[in-house]
């Protein structure tokens, strides 16, 4: 069931859009899927940067990634440079300070929506 605006739930919208893949990764060590739906493979790219690989390829690069990370001091969720294939997205994670500094993360919760 959908929820509409005026808070109670009713039959849910015919859409197109759907959550195509989510995933908790970690980070830290040797970067791996803990679990996930659609995904196939992370590959580390360096401190904090991670390429996430599609299963199934999006049909086109106009989806949503969002997510948040946790247990590392003051964690910072950001897409790098919003890099968007059919085929993957990378992520960075880190922390601000008067920089920001890129850091692993032990616990990376995405999910991508189209």
């Amino acid at each position: 069931m959908g929820l509409d605006l005026k808070g109670s739930f009713s039959t849910p919208p015919l859409t197109a859009w759907q959550i195509r893949a989510w995933a908790l990764a970690d980070g830290n060590g040797t970067a791996h899927i803990d679990a996930s739906n659609n995904f196939s493979s992370l590959t580390d790219e360096g401190t904090g940067t991670y390429t996430f690989n599609f299963s199934t390829n999006m049909p086109d690069t106009n989806y949503v990634v969002t997510g948040s990370t946790g247990r590392n001091a003051t964690p910072h969720f950001s897409l790098n440079s919003n890099i968007r294939n059919a085929s993957n997205f990378r992520i960075s994670t880190g922390t601000w300070g008067s920089n920001y500094t890129a850091v692993n993360n032990d616990s990376i919760m995405l999910i991508v929506c189209k």
